[in-house]
């Protein structure tokens, strides 16, 4: 199942995104700017092969729910503007 909804972080609307996978969830939160993710997203990929991308991204581990993913980072990513080599571990 795939779940998309929008909710609010620091006064921001936001896109949750939640897709119900084999023993495991992928998460992630998305705004103009750029997205944190759980752990499947590969910070070395985008900074190493995608670099002239520049695309801004975070990854969180260990989370198990939207909340856990953009409660502690939410200001960094509504903030950023521009390119950041950038990881949530």
């Amino acid at each position: 199942m795939i779940m998309m909804k929008p909710i609010e972080v620091e006064g921001h609307q936001v896109i949750s995104i939640e897709v119900a996978l084999p023993k495991t969830t992928l998460l992630a939160i998305t705004t103009d700017h750029g997205y944190i993710m759980c752990g499947a997203l590969d910070i070395r990929l985008l900074n190493e092969k995608l670099n002239d991308r520049r695309i801004v991204a975070g990854r969180a581990t260990g989370v198990r729910t939207i909340s856990n993913c953009w409660m502690p980072h939410s200001i960094w990513l509504l903030q950023r503007r521009n390119y950041a080599e950038f990881a949530l571990e």
